[in-house]
């Protein structure tokens, strides 16, 4: 095996002399080649040589780098970055004082910085080189590219470099403040610039005007795909927010579009997407603010009519529970509390064995648990619910973490039991469970925060 392995490092260090062959050897690396890292190490090492002699093609060579080389050693990824800067001081230089770089190499920059970004600390040069031109030339772009490029921003985490972040998110709104450059624009594309201007690190505010004036129209043009439809809404909610300027209207958009919103749920409810509309309904119910004067409206002209449908959702597919139990909790009266005995006799035992099973469980409770407030100990709808969830959540107490464990005694400290005489013993249940996952933790390493969470778990048992 060590001889194959040897083999084929050989092999990728001839091929790699040729860029086609080192871009399909950064694929198959993505994948997970036999030989691993060191197959990713070896690519790492011809990349800057490989840069030297293809400057044309740098994008292709960064994004082969970013497939293989995440987790792999600084020092390597850290020649690369120097070379990548090397080779953008370079092309600065080719241009005319005071020009901007062409629209090919500004999209070629950007393409590299959204590959690089997550890297860590050792590409931190090479990242504000790239940034530097997309700042320059950010102008010269299509309104489509911009908007595609600033979904991928907004969706990538673990970024090193929260400055050139910034730098190249303001720079990219620029063009999306031109109200005909939006007309242009398919459907998808606007939403994802409003998804991209409404979780940038810094908003800029004309092209937060302009979108939301552009919004009222274009909102429901994508109205046959409920997750894109209500991942737009949900940007809108964010956006007022982010541009306090447009809060009063974005208001005035908002409730407009809930009637609109109601009739489109309604009828697909019943359809195969309802599981994606659910979904969608509670991530912008959760971004809604509850003393936004649109909330009402939106309870009243989209949750409250579809709340029988969404019940019975819940019945048919275990895994609509969580968006379900977010829904119908902001609906509340009696469809939340036949939702919570469901839950408790029901849902709950039929959820699989397991540590994802498991872990649903307990978040539900944490979810039923958010329904008082600060009042966390009201008395559910349901009042017994937390006495029969208990029961399946110690049913499963072999699979509780510490983490979990935590979770659950802070549960148990503040919920409404029926049956308080059950406190001690559940509290004793969940106390012998501590020391065997203390005794895990120092010999695997695992789930380490233990050690520091049981000073915790043993005030909040106490």
């Amino acid at each position: 095996h060590r001889q194959l392995k040897q083999l084929e490092l050989v092999t990728v260090a001839a091929m790699t002399a040729s860029l086609d062959a080192f871009l399909v050897a950064a694929a198959r690396s993505s994948r997970g080649a036999t030989s691993g890292g060191a197959l990713a190490s070896q690519l790492l090492r011809e990349a800057p040589a490989l840069l030297a002699k293809h400057p044309e093609r740098a994008a292709e060579i960064t994004l082969g780098v970013a497939r293989s080389a995440r987790g792999r050693e600084p020092t390597l990824l850290s020649a690369f970055s120097q070379a990548l800067v090397q080779h953008q001081g370079q092309r600065q230089r080719l241009l005319p004082q005071g020009a901007a770089p062409s629209r090919a190499e500004v999209r070629k920059a950007l393409v590299a910085f959204i590959a690089l970004r997550n890297l860590g600390p050792a590409v931190c040069d090479a990242i504000s080189a790239l940034a530097t031109t997309v700042e320059q030339g950010a102008a010269v772009l299509e309104a489509s590219a911009v908007a595609v490029a600033l979904a991928q921003l907004a969706g990538e985490t673990g970024v090193h470099d929260a400055a050139a972040d910034a730098r190249v998110s303001r720079a990219l709104q620029g063009p999306l403040s031109d109200v005909a450059a939006l007309a242009n624009l398919s459907a998808v594309d606007f939403s994802a610039a409003v998804i991209g201007v409404a979780t940038a690190p810094e908003v800029v505010p004309e092209a937060a005007a302009a979108l939301v004036a552009a919004a009222g129209s274009r909102a429901f043009e994508i109205q046959q795909e409920a997750s894109a439809l209500c991942e737009l809404l949900r940007a809108l909610v964010l956006l007022r927010d982010r541009a306090p300027s447009q809060s009063r209207a974005v208001d005035g958009l908002l409730l407009q579009i809930w009637p609109q919103l109601g009739t489109v749920v309604q009828r697909d409810l019943r359809s195969e997407e309802a599981f994606l509309w659910a979904v969608g309904l509670a991530r912008i119910a959760e971004a809604l603010p509850a003393e936004n004067h649109t909330t009402p409206s939106f309870l009243a002209e989209v949750l409250q009519p579809t709340a029988p449908i969404l019940l019975q959702l819940a019945q048919t597919d275990l895994g609509s529970l969580e968006p379900v139990a977010l829904l119908l909790r902001a609906v509340d009266g009696d469809l939340w509390s036949s939702f919570l005995a469901y839950l408790a006799l029901e849902a709950l035992p039929k959820l699989p064995p397991g540590p994802a099973g498991t872990e649903r469980v307990l978040s539900l409770l944490e979810t039923v648990s958010a329904a008082g407030g600060e009042q966390s100990s009201k008395k559910p709808s349901f009042p017994p619910f937390f006495d029969f969830a208990f029961e399946e959540l110690l049913g499963r107490s072999n699979e509780l973490s510490l983490r979990q464990l935590r979770r659950a005694t802070r549960l148990l400290s503040h919920v409404h039991l029926e049956r308080i005489d059950r406190i001690g013993a559940t509290a004793e249940a969940l106390a012998a469970l501590v020391g065997p996952r203390l005794l895990h933790t120092a010999s695997s390493s695992k789930d380490s925060c233990g050690v520091e969470t049981l000073p915790d778990i043993a005030l909040t048992l106490s």
